[in-house]
């Protein structure tokens, strides 16, 4: 951790536009590419920054932007607690074109430089997926152009899937409680139970 002691009150970037051009390389204009980005309508709106003590927490209200691709971020949000041995993620809520997303989540590792080498061993937690989280295959389709060639890729594009529930645990022991998920408009299961022995497959038990 830095020996920093930062406090912002606010920080506000309103309708900005943004450029970044690496290489002569052009990218296929419904791509959304890290190296040609043409990025409008951006908007920061962060409260409430604190680094001090080895954590840092803060509220991000708003991050928004339309990529010249015409993938749209249209909200990112929640509130963060970082420490030495935990991460919080508090109402977040994540807005694109065709999805969206709500959830808490709570982590917990034995220190930052664990986590770093080996996530899979020492990260655990619990996230809590909220009832309107909508999920659509057509937001990657701004992402992997290949996708929209693909008949069936299409085709699922067109059922969203919903899901609202809890997930909780290590890698090693997912806890499954109450994942209800409801895909091609009329299919709908619930899950509920463990997942162990990930992430080594040969060990995977459901």
């Amino acid at each position: 951790w830095p020996e920093w002691q930062v406090r912002l009150d606010n920080i506000r970037l309103t309708n900005n536009n943004l450029q970044l051009q690496r290489g002569n390389r052009q990218s296929a204009p419904s791509t959304f590419d890290m190296n040609h980005l043409g990025i409008r309508d951006f908007n920061f709106l962060a409260s409430n920054i604190e680094l001090k003590e080895q954590s840092a927490q803060g509220t991000i209200d708003e991050l928004s932007f339309r990529e010249r691709s015409g993938f749209r971020l249209k909200n990112l949000a929640f509130s963060t607690l970082l420490t030495s041995q935990q991460l919080q993620l508090n109402n977040l809520e994540v807005k694109t074109n065709n999805s969206r997303l709500s959830a808490n989540a709570e982590l917990g590792y034995p220190s930052l430089d664990s986590l770093l080498a080996n996530p899979a061993n020492n990260l655990s937690g619990a996230v809590q997926i909220g009832e309107d989280t909508r999920l659509s295959l057509r937001d990657a389709f701004y992402f992997n152009d290949s996708l929209r060639g693909d008949s069936l890729m299409q085709v699922w594009a067109n059922y969203p899937v919903e899901l609202t529930g809890a997930v909780s645990g290590s890698l090693a022991d997912i806890e499954i409680d109450q994942l209800e998920v409801e895909a091609f408009k009329s299919a709908r299961f619930t899950l509920d139970g463990k997942v162990q022995g990930l992430p080594d497959t040969n060990r995977l038990w459901v």
